[in-house]
């Protein structure tokens, strides 16, 4: 889920060029418009894919009633049903509040690559009962010491 975030070897991901190649219902509307964007226009696709993860495993999300043509065009209404959603657990709720990061409109204040890779580790700590890991044990113990984006992405530090 995350490799499309730690393709790139560079730090500065920052891009002004003109966009050709994305998908309109996931882009971020800094994409949508050309506009300066950066891994965490990555972050905003992503957090669109999750959230419909988390909608199809737990339907009282509430999101059916939310026109998603383009989530850049109805992220305020997602957003507010993700935060006023009934969750089956504090584990669950937890995984909508990183949805809601992921989906912040506004790109300085959304959630980092890095972050949003910590936020997953601290989440599926080895006291967890979850069912189903998000990082093999090797790549967890890896970030938590030397850092998400590296020990993830496979360069050595």
């Amino acid at each position: 889920m995350l490799a499309c975030l730690l393709i790139s070897k560079s730090d500065n991901t920052t891009t002004t060029r003109p966009t050709y190649a994305f998908t309109y219902r996931y882009c971020a509307l800094e994409v949508a418009k050309s506009a300066k964007r950066n891994r965490k226009s990555d972050v905003f696709s992503l957090g669109c894919i999750f959230t419909e993860i988390l909608a199809i495993l737990d339907p009282r999300t509430k999101l059916e009633n939310v026109e998603a043509a383009a989530y850049h065009k109805s992220i305020d209404d997602i957003r507010d049903a993700l935060k006023h959603s009934k969750t089956i657990s504090l584990r669950w709720s937890e995984l909508i509040r990183i949805s809601i990061d992921m989906l912040e409109p506004e790109p300085s204040y959304r959630i980092s690559a890095g972050g949003l890779v910590n936020e997953l580790i601290l989440l599926e700590r080895p006291k967890s009962n979850l069912p189903f890991k998000y990082f093999c044990d090797s790549c967890a113990l890896k970030a938590l010491k030397e850092g998400p984006l590296e020990a993830l992405s496979g360069r050595d530090p």
